[in-house]
């Protein structure tokens, strides 16, 4: 042991030692340790943190999937080594587990901002993104155009997350409300529930899934090029980074991400505001529970479970006490008759009735002729059961009449509601009849179809509930 106090001529001498042994031992050290790409290939995984996410990683009916979760597969094989994931509970432990070494690579629909260089490597970007504000729509409320717009109410972003910190960096002495273990999705939704005035978001999940959030639209930027990007933890070794590069620049890594770009995107809500508000109320309150039972209904039967879903919330708005004033009560609202010949014995439990209405339209179809395809024979079978069948017929006759093709259902829908029209019903053989109503019936139907699935991922990726209209 040194006494300073007796030779303190030595202390320069012994602090300079010091920082050369351990400069010696860092050199050496990082001397024997391998390139970062060569250790994932020794350990024969890559680690990968991401969260649960739109654009990101989703566990839907014990699969996983989602954008970032296929990309970083896709990586992982074209490495030849496997995957193993840690799903974080927000931003800031997303870039936590890459301080602690647990994860190689973030990859969680991040986006790159220059506060995170000093201690992050970003990687070669493979989305365009801006950084948004975002607001709901309200009568009497002028939509901001700047910052100077703002006069009242509360900002809120995500705690870590790059949107926030481009905020602040350009507004540094704004007030933010910095939220943490929640999601962009919970920041609209704190935003329809009227638990906030703004919220800064990234466009390329906005432009996603502003169709589902009628009641929200865009402010106006806060950045104009925000790409999107993955991180690793910043270092002198530039193997992994390179790896990423030249992966990226493969012409079937730019197949892919086009591809992934595609199927991330839902279909357009066809939905007005209310009918959206309303179908998201029934998802989040009535839909988890019912839906095994579609599926199983949809296996037995041979039909898509997302279209009984939908005819399910067509009938009863999934309400298994539903009950109409003649008398048809249940899921799939059948008639004690029908519930018989079914073998339904109690129409109010929503298994039997799904499974039993499931059976009830596979029997509709036997009536329209084989050669049609599903799922036109489908389409054309609801609207036979809704407005009869004979009136289905005398619908396609005039359909063919018109020079239309009588086994497509949207040619026969163009017709159907002439038969309101005495003198054309008068010419057929069953007569007038409410035609527009099977349209709209239909038409919902396969409205519902189209959307159950998108809605239903969004919903599971919330931690925050939808208040109901005010």
């Amino acid at each position: 042991m040194f006494i300073l106090r007796q030779a303190p001529r030595l202390r320069p001498y012994i602090y300079t030692a010091g920082i050369l042994f351990l400069a010696v031992w860092i050199v050496l050290t990082s001397a024997n340790r391998k390139p970062l790409i060569e250790q994932i290939t020794d350990r024969g995984y890559l680690r990968v943190v991401s969260l649960a996410a739109p654009l990101s990683t989703l566990d839907i009916d014990q699969t996983r999937t989602g954008f970032e979760y296929q990309l970083a597969t896709n990586f992982a094989d074209h490495l030849g080594v496997g995957i193993e994931f840690i799903i974080a509970e927000d931003h800031q432990h997303v870039f936590q587990a890459l301080r602690d070494r647990r994860a190689d690579i973030a990859a969680a629909n991040l986006h790159l901002t220059p506060s995170r260089e000093s201690i992050y490597q970003p990687h070669p970007s493979y989305r365009d993104s801006r950084t948004l504000v975002i607001y709901r729509k309200t009568q009497g409320f002028k939509r901001p155009k700047s910052f100077a717009d703002i006069k009242e109410g509360n900002i809120i972003a995500l705690d870590g997350s790059a949107e926030a910190a481009q905020l602040l960096s350009i507004k540094p002495d704004i007030e933010v409300d910095l939220l943490e273990e929640l999601n962009h999705l919970d920041l609209m939704t704190l935003l329809q529930n009227r638990e906030a005035t703004f919220a800064v978001v990234p466009s390329d999940l906005f432009s996603r899934v502003k169709s589902y959030h009628p009641e929200l639209a865009k402010a106006f930027e806060i950045q104009s090029d925000a790409p999107a990007v993955w991180y690793s933890l910043k270092s002198e070794d530039q193997t992994l980074n390179r790896a990423v590069s030249d992966w990226l620049e493969k012409p079937e890594s730019k197949r892919l991400i086009k591809q992934l770009n595609r199927d991330s995107t839902p279909p357009k809500n066809p939905l007005n505001f209310v009918e959206t508000h309303a179908f998201r109320m029934a998802l989040e309150e009535r839909y988890k529970p019912l839906n095994p039972y579609f599926v199983e209904a949809g296996e037995l039967v041979g039909l898509d479970h997302h279209i009984l879903a939908a005819v399910g919330y067509q009938e009863s708005h999934w309400d298994e006490d539903a009950v109409s004033s003649t008398g048809v009560r249940g899921i799939m609202m059948l008639s004690q008759a029908t519930a018989e010949e079914m073998g339904v014995e109690e129409r109010t439990d929503p298994r039997e009735s799904i499974i039993g209405g499931a059976k009830y339209l596979r029997k509709m179809e036997e009536k329209v002729p084989d050669r049609i395809p599903e799922p036109e024979r489908l389409w054309l079978a609801m609207a036979g059961y809704n407005v009869g069948f004979g009136h289905l017929e005398d619908a396609r006759i005039l359909t063919q009449r018109g020079g239309k093709n009588a086994d497509r259902w949207e040619d026969v829908a163009q017709f159907l509601p002439l038969l309101e029209d005495p003198e054309i019903a008068a010419k057929t053989r069953h007569g007038e009849a409410r035609g527009s109503e099977p349209v709209t019936y239909v038409n919902n139907i396969q409205k519902y179809t189209q959307i159950i699935e998108p809605f239903r991922r969004l919903n599971q990726n919330r931690s925050i509930k939808l208040k109901p209209l005010d």
